[in-house]
C-alpha cells in the first residue's frame, strides 16, 4: 500500500487539530482523492473521501457545525455529526489519511468497500457513517482489504 499519514486529532471549540504539531500534513497530491478514517481506539467513527486537503475539509465542516445554530451554514450542510460528541468528550481520535487516485467513482467505491468490510469484520457500521456510494469494482474491494489490514 502507498504511504499514508496518521496522527491523533483533538476537537476543540476552535476546530479540529492534530494533537502534536498543530498542522495537517499528508501525502495527497492536489488532483487526487484521499480516503480518511477516524477511529476512537477500536471503534470506527467515520470513513470519507475528499479532494480537498484534510485541513480544508475539516475546516469547512467545523465552520458549518459551529454556525448551524445561527442558520448561516451553506445549503443545509451542518458539518460532521461526530464533532459535537467528541468535542464534549475531549477524547483524541486516530486519523488515517490514505492517498487514492484522480477518479471519483473508484475513490467512492474504495470508500464503500472499506465501510462494508468494517461492518462485516466488526459487526457495526462506523458510528457516524451516514452515506456511502456503491459501484461494482473488484480492484476496489482488494484495495479496501489492504487498507483494513493496515488500520
Amino acid at each position: 500500500m502507498e504511504e499514508y499519514f496518521r496522527c491523533k486529532v483533538k476537537i476543540t471549540k476552535a476546530g479540529i487539530y492534530p494533537v502534536v504539531g498543530g498542522r495537517f500534513t499528508h501525502v495527497k497530491s492536489k488532483d487526487d482523492y484521499a480516503l480518511y478514517i477516524l477511529k476512537d481506539k477500536k471503534s470506527f467513527i467515520y470513513v470519507g473521501i475528499t479532494k480537498q486537503s484534510i485541513r480544508a475539509r475539516f475546516g469547512s465542516s467545523f465552520y458549518a457545525f459551529k454556525n448551524k445554530k445561527s442558520k448561516t451554514y451553506f445549503n443545509g450542510y451542518t458539518g460532521y455529526k461526530w464533532i459535537e460528541e467528541y468535542q464534549k468528550s475531549k477524547k483524541h481520535l486516530d486519523l488515517i489519511v490514505i492517498p487514492l487516485e484522480k477518479e471519483k467513482i473508484m475513490s467512492e467505491t474504495i470508500e464503500a468497500e472499506l465501510v462494508c468490510l468494517i461492518r462485516n469484520k466488526t459487526g457495526k457500521w462506523p458510528l457516524f457513517q451516514h452515506e456511502i456510494h456503491f459501484h461494482n469494482n473488484d480492484r476496489a474491494e482488494q484495495v479496501a482489504k489492504n487498507i483494513f489490514k493496515s488500520v
